[in-house]
């Protein structure tokens, strides 16, 4: 049951990691170039809650295989 839990809250970490990085997309707008968008991402703390959760999700699979 934990196995799946940690998938699930996986999900959904990414999936609000990946919310805010579409929300910096607007800067592109504004004239930011893409490597300032990049800049911009790496120094938001927000914007890791997607590779943690993608972490999370892997550690999931790899623990429900076995």
């Amino acid at each position: 049951m934990l196995k799946h839990l940690g998938l699930i809250s996986g999900i959904m970490i990414s999936g609000l990691g990946l919310f805010f990085i579409l929300m910096y997309i607007n800067v592109l707008l504004e004239g930011y170039s893409f490597l300032n968008f990049v800049k911009l991402i790496s120094k938001t703390f927000e914007c890791y809650f997607f590779l943690i959760g993608i972490i999370i999700i892997i550690i999931s699979i790899e623990r429900i295989k076995r």
